[in-house]
């Protein structure tokens, strides 16, 4: 019997004639059913498909290839070179299949989901067989070899989380299915430099394992000079990308944000926040640390939450775009309850509140994320302490007429993850959120954090979810006043959206939209345009569709803008909705201001949140009076500036410049304007005396005025931390009670331990 340790080694296994039946109706049957009975994101041949086509090509090549050279050859090249008809096989199963399902079902960017195949397949095939060559090489027997392989595929799955769970970043990236760019999806998707450095890695690991083994084979024979070269090489090639794996931005360390992020405020022993130096004013860093000074007391008052030792840092970027970079998602905040810290862009901190209660709930959450697993409690406990969304109307009143627009909306579907994704995420965060509200209200917080941890609502509530759901419904009831056809416009606005997991072209569309939008931005208007155009085409969003009218606009074309619309937005759709203010402007600069003044008033009348209601009521009453000499060239730069994204400062100077030249008549409702746009800009101070200015002059005549009246009173109040001297607000506008009493009990906590903005 041979010597293992020997240098002669014993003659090559000779491969099976052909792969085994059982691997191929394997994977053939796993792809069939993802075509057969995915959801449209995983169906068609794209990223999702060949990320899943990935997995499960690793596990079957790597198990094919270690049990195939037991008890080889040390250098098992010959074995390995009779497997590669085996192996081209299973690699073109799931690519010829979902080739095929194109033919049934329609599949817009078949040629990006060819290039995301082998880009995530091709990798995991042959990282897969170099491991499976290691494990067969140390193994005796096949079922060692099956044991070693599992163990290898397992573990370097699981350290492949590692990163998403340690640091700020939610993508983490595997080899056996390429990239995984988290639960909060972005449209826009490409594998980067990033994913090309971390596959080079991982085949140098796996060769580094290869050689390993071989040379444990080898004993006792010394290894060849040749041999100590290879393993050389490979420790430094590895040993090289894992030292720069955060410049290369294969992860995103703490280090790294928080260079980025060098701007400090200590909120208290406990709470850190890091932002951008030169992007909070001192003003607004003081009124940041305020809120949450303010948020972390109401929180744990309302929760009956008593840890005060936890340590949290807030992270806040400069914008979407910086996010992205540090943690890999642009169409959502994030917060990582386990580690304690959120992520959040400045132009969102008015979500801040909502965020902070996932990391406060850690306290009663569940190992490993402490959150809860039912989704639906997670977001609702959130989302019922939070502001209300849009400045007016309470969480019960959205709730309201969600259910008033589709009567048998509930929420038992919404509990888990997956009936709260399939969902509008509008209608599973207001439902879940108006749930728990009632749950609070009336049942306490005690019961919920049971609840929260045990998911068991009848050993709690004594009563099951069915009951609990049909109690909610009952006492939503008085807010279900008749709808308006602008109440019917905002709702089904919100809950036609589709989820992610059900649109096609989703990675087409987004990378499209993403070309569009870097158009646009180097003002490369012509080429945005038609980009916009072919996604508007394809998908109807109506984002696209704003996107073309931004580009004409932009292009001093508002009469193209004008035919585009009445193309496409018929009156009372949604589409007329979600574009009726970028009408309203096309009107004014195609000089037709009487059309013009009556879609402002139309877009304030339907009200979708307190800014546009405002906004919409000024543009109105300030177009309708005569204009002095070059107001109405201001007005339309600002125009052009509300969509170019200019600095808030810049608007601020925009809206000063028409103010001194406007009549007494809209002189109150400009300057209230002024002071929003200065808030904006962080300049507290000259806010304060835009509001001062405005609040003696304006009067009460319809309901716009009312409100604004209460905004600017209520908004001075918070600014100079004083009791608000509020007129009654308008009914109906239930949520702006809500801030209302909000900034009542935050500026008594505030008084109440010393804390003042001192500016």
């Amino acid at each position: 019997m041979p010597n293992r340790g020997s240098l002669h080694q014993p003659s090559p296994v000779s491969p099976p004639n052909r792969v085994s039946r059982v691997w191929v109706a394997t994977i053939f049957l796993a792809c069939l059913g993802l075509v057969l009975f995915g959801s449209p994101l995983f169906r068609v041949l794209g990223f999702e498909y060949a990320a899943v086509a990935g997995l499960m090509l690793s596990l079957v090549v790597g198990l094919l290839i270690s049990t195939s050279l037991v008890s080889g050859p040390v250098k098992p090249w010959s074995t390995l070179y009779g497997l590669l008809p085996q192996l081209g096989v299973l690699f073109l199963i799931p690519l010829i299949t979902g080739l095929l399902s194109a033919i049934f079902i329609s599949n817009c960017a078949l040629w990006d989901g060819i290039l995301f195949y082998f880009e995530i397949a091709l990798p995991a095939v042959i990282i897969s067989t170099i491991f499976g060559t290691a494990c067969g090489i140390l193994a005796r027997k096949k079922k060692w070899a099956v044991l070693l392989y599992l163990g290898v595929w397992f573990s370097s799955l699981a350290l492949s989380f590692v990163p998403g769970y340690f640091t700020p970043q939610i993508f983490t990236y595997g080899w056996q299915y390429g990239f995984f760019p988290g639960l909060v999806w972005d449209d826009a998707l490409t594998l980067t430099r990033s994913y090309a450095l971390f596959q080079l890695g991982a085949v140098l690991i796996s060769l580094l394992v290869l050689q390993f083994a071989r040379l444990f084979r080898m004993r006792p024979a010394a290894p060849t000079t040749r041999d100590v070269l290879i393993l050389i090489v490979l420790v430094v090639g590895v040993t090289t990308i894992s030292l720069l794996s955060d410049d290369m931005r294969i992860i995103s360390s703490h280090a790294r944000v928080e260079k980025f992020l060098s701007g400090r405020i200590d909120v208290d022993h406990h709470t850190i926040v890091r932002f951008k130096p030169g992007d909070l004013t001192v003003d607004e860093q003081r009124l940041l640390k305020g809120n949450l000074l303010w948020y972390l007391h109401d929180i744990r008052e309302r929760m009956g939450l008593h840890d005060t030792s936890r340590d949290f840092r807030i992270y806040v970027y400069p914008g979407s775009d910086e996010r992205y970079e540090f943690v890999g998602t642009r169409s959502a905040n994030i917060a990582k309850p386990w580690l304690g810290e959120l992520h959040i862009t400045k132009g969102s901190l008015r979500s801040l509140k909502h965020e902070l209660t996932h990391l406060l709930m850690a306290e009663v959450g569940s190992f490993p994320f402490y959150i809860s697993w039912a989704t639906g409690l997670t977001e609702g406990v959130a989302m019922s302490i939070e502001l209300p969304y849009d400045g007016l109307r309470s969480i019960n009143q959205q709730a309201a007429r969600v259910v008033q627009t589709r009567p048998h909306s509930g929420v038992q579907e919404i509990m888990s993850f997956a009936g709260f994704a399939s969902n509008a995420s509008f209608t599973s965060y207001t439902l879940a959120g108006s749930f728990s509200r009632y749950l609070l209200d009336h049942y306490g917080s005690a019961p919920y954090i049971k609840v929260y941890k045990t998911l068991d609502f009848e050993n709690v509530y004594h009563q099951s979810l069915s009951q609990l759901e049909q109690e909610w419904l009952a006492a939503l009831k008085p807010f279900e006043t008749p709808m308006t056809v602008y109440d019917s416009l905002r709702t089904l606005n919100g809950i036609s959206d589709t989820s992610v997991l059900y649109r096609p072209c989703l990675r087409r569309i987004g990378k499209l939209m993403a070309a569009a939008s870097s158009a646009m931005k180097k003002h490369m208007l012509l080429k945005a345009d038609s980009l916009y155009a072919i996604v508007f085409k394809e998908s109807g969003r109506s984002n696209a569709l704003a996107g073309r009218l931004y580009a004409q606009i932009e292009l001093h074309r508002p009469l193209v803008a004008l035919k585009i619309l009445d193309s496409t937005a018929k009156p009372l759709s949604n589409y007329w909705y979600v574009t009726l203010g970028t009408r309203a402007v096309a009107e004014y600069l195609a000089k037709d201001t009487s059309v013009a003044i009556r879609d402002f008033s139309t877009l304030a009348a339907i009200g979708a949140s307190d800014a546009s209601l405002v906004d919409s009521y000024i543009f109105a009453r300030t177009l309708a009076q005569p204009l002095s000499r070059g107001a109405g060239t201001d007005w339309v730069k600002y125009f052009y500036a509300s969509y170019t994204g200019i600095s808030a400062r810049a608007h601020a100077v925009m809206i000063d410049s028409i103010l001194e030249r406007s009549v007494d008549s809209v002189r109150p409702y400009l300057t209230y304007l002024s002071a929003m746009s200065w808030l904006a800009a962080g300049r507290i101070y000259a806010a304060e005396r835009r509001l001062h200015e405005c609040i003696p002059t304006l009067r009460a005549g319809s309901i716009e005025d009312s409100l604004i009246i209460t905004l600017a009173k209520m908004r001075l109040a918070v600014l100079e931390e004083s009791e608000p001297q509020l007129t009654e607000v308008p009914a109906g506008f239930d949520g702006l009670l809500e801030d209302i009493t909000e900034a009542k009990n935050k500026i008594s906590y505030l008084r109440s331990i010393g804390y003042s903005l001192d500016h």
